[in-house]
């Protein structure tokens, strides 16, 4: 490999983890250290949860941390960054690493997992839920890219 060949790789593998650091840090201080202890109360209040049912696994700091993910990274990559090549270092840095760590679908598998060991038609309505929210965040990076006249 020559060496401005490896000095471009290396420099997207490190916008890839400053990116990764950005965004894990942020989802694990919104989902885990900053938010405000209310689910239970949040969950009571929207869908009659207790402490016997599925939703108790259901998180949606989790379901706004995705959701927020998607709709940053529609308006990055339609909108904001439409020109730039998928292995631009900065588009990496904040699509690949900054949303890549700030978004957790594996952490949405696991709490569907635990819902559907308790109740099928519960984990069933929490996927959708994710889904249908997801698809209305992509839409609405979407349409912030058309008010701007940009990208699409």
């Amino acid at each position: 490999m020559n060496p401005s060949r490896l000095r471009l790789t290396t420099l997207r593998i490190l916008a890839v983890l400053a990116g990764g650091f950005l965004g894990g840090a942020i989802r694990f201080a919104l989902t885990n250290g900053l938010r405000p202890d209310w689910r239970r109360d949040f969950l009571d209040a929207a869908i009659g949860a207790d402490a016997s049912s599925a939703w108790r696994y259901f998180d949606p700091w989790l379901l706004a941390v995705n959701s927020i993910g998607v709709l940053l990274a529609v308006w990055l990559i339609l909108g904001v960054m439409n020109g730039r090549a998928p292995d631009d270092p900065w588009r990496l840095f904040w699509t690949t690493g900054a949303l890549g760590g700030l978004t957790t679908y594996s952490s949405l598998i696991l709490q569907l997992g635990r819902m559907g060991q308790i109740d099928t038609l519960a984990a069933f309505e929490a996927g959708l839920l994710s889904f249908l929210v997801a698809s209305l965040a992509a839409y609405g990076g979407w349409k912030l890219t058309r008010q701007r006249g940009s990208g699409c």
